[in-house]
């Protein structure tokens, strides 16, 4: 697969440069990158990778925001459903009973709903340095609101974070 990267700046387009998905990226400078695609300065690089870092940070961003709506439609759902007796019936183990069953368990689903309901991992002013991983997340909700601000203040709450740091 091919894929390539261009950027416009106001007086003219920096070249294209075809990227394969094979392709290892050596710890080259600044320099080196910015003379492979003609840019007439190293500015207008660094400019150039700062966009596409801040486009894709964004995304997972997203992705975050996106495994909390999950749990605060969940959470929804579950309310309006309970008191009929049809909450379970949602999920893809009853999948007789809906014609369009929620692809994963009851189990999960209230794993997504402890994350909605965690007060640190709920406030989207946090978002930035949460993992995209809603596992991660999960293990993240066992902890206490208190200890997780200061994790956070420590700087040990990143967007890498993996499940051996959680748990």
């Amino acid at each position: 697969m091919m894929t390539s990267l261009e950027t416009v700046t106001e007086q003219k387009v920096i070249t294209t440069v075809a990227l394969t998905d094979a392709l290892v990226v050596p710890p080259v400078s600044i320099q080196y990158w910015a003379s492979k695609i003609n840019a007439a300065t190293e500015e207008e690089l660094e400019a150039t990778f700062k966009q596409w870092a801040d486009r894709v940070n964004e995304t997972t961003v997203k992705e975050v925001e996106a495994i909390l709506n999950k749990g605060e439609v969940l959470t929804a759902a579950r309310k309006a459903l309970r008191r009929y007796g049809l909450w379970e019936k949602l999920f893809k183990q009853n999948k007789h009973d809906a014609a369009a069953p929620v692809r994963f368990s009851v189990g999960t689903a209230k794993m997504y709903m402890a994350i909605a309901k965690h007060p640190f991992l709920a406030n989207r002013n946090f978002s930035y340095v949460l993992p995209a991983n809603w596992t991660v997340l999960y293990q993240m909700s066992l902890i206490p609101e208190m200890a997780l601000n200061q994790f956070h203040a420590e700087g040990f709450i990143h967007p890498e974070l993996s499940l051996d740091d959680v748990i």
